[in-house]
């Protein structure tokens, strides 16, 4: 639980944008790699609009929208991977 004067502090960022911009600079190879070659991650997820959302991604890193579709896919793709599904 957080203490009440933290919940409702106005003064809370918002990591949104650091989070969009630093997941392509830091770790575009990884998701183009995930989004390039799925393996078993196409059994869970449409490979198609998780390619669009990419490519939407890259083009405007400020969308929040597909760049948390396209961390939560690979992030999915990546277990797979580590659990020998992948």
């Amino acid at each position: 639980m957080l203490p009440e004067s933290v919940r409702w502090r106005v003064s809370k960022a918002n990591l949104g944008p650091n989070f969009t911009r630093g997941l392509l600079r830091y770790d575009r190879n990884r998701l183009t790699e995930v989004v390039e070659q799925p393996g078993a991650l196409e059994e869970f997820v449409d490979i198609v609009a998780l390619r669009r959302a990419y490519e939407r991604y890259v083009t405007d890193p400020r969308s929040e929208t597909d760049a948390l579709t396209v961390y939560g896919a690979v992030v999915l793709g990546l277990w797979l991977q580590q659990v020998k599904l992948g």
